[in-house]
């Protein structure tokens, strides 16, 4: 019996964010839209994001603009968030605009894949990476800029989205765009913004 309180105790040293407080969390945004969070060492994860229940038996995502938290409580601990998680908003076909939090600092892959009505996404300065796909075919999104602190921009992450038509990209500092991240942008003009 003494060892296995010794082990607990370890582990709780160890990994605080497993043993004391929540693992997940939820918040619900004033317009009704539920959105999942995972702790990490890190921060907070959005996993996924859903409309209230009755809504989402009958395969109703996410819809009109959404608004990140900066920080989330898990119990009595508030955590950052960090990252948009894989598919976290993948084919929310209703979503219209996103506004991540000032401490997102990736966007998993396909993160917002298939979201066709999205028109207006704020990257915050915080971001670093832009995963696989995570804005592919988001045929309404138009325009983007994209911040200097973004260093890699990941294979396909915004293929497909006929409607873009201008991407602001920095001139230096974006260390890795992959070769067919804007695959199938039929109508995209690039312009560089200064540093």
């Amino acid at each position: 019996m003494k060892r296995y309180v010794f082990l607990f105790a370890v582990l709780a040293l160890l990994c605080p964010q497993v043993v004391v407080g929540q693992l997940q969390t939820t918040i619900t945004t004033p317009d009704g839209n539920t959105l999942w969070f995972r702790a990490t060492a890190e921060g907070a994860v959005v996993t996924h994001a859903i409309v209230s229940w009755p809504y989402y038996a009958a395969g109703q995502r996410p819809c009109g603009a959404v608004t990140l938290p900066d920080s989330v409580a898990f119990g009595d601990r508030v955590l950052p968030v960090v990252e948009v998680g894989r598919n976290a908003f993948y084919n929310c076909d209703s979503l219209s605009s996103i506004a991540l939090g000032r401490h997102v600092k990736r966007i998993a892959t396909q993160a917002f894949n298939g979201c066709v009505a999205l028109k207006n996404v704020s990257l915050p300065d915080s971001l670093h990476a832009i995963g696989e796909g995570a804005f592919a075919y988001c045929r309404s999104l138009s325009e983007l800029n994209v911040p200097s602190t973004v260093d890699s921009v990941g294979m396909s992450a915004f293929s497909m989205c006929t409607g873009l038509r201008r991407v602001n990209l920095p001139t230096s500092g974006a260390a890795h765009i992959d070769g067919t991240a804007f695959h199938g942008c039929s109508v995209l003009e690039r312009e560089d913004k200064e540093q």
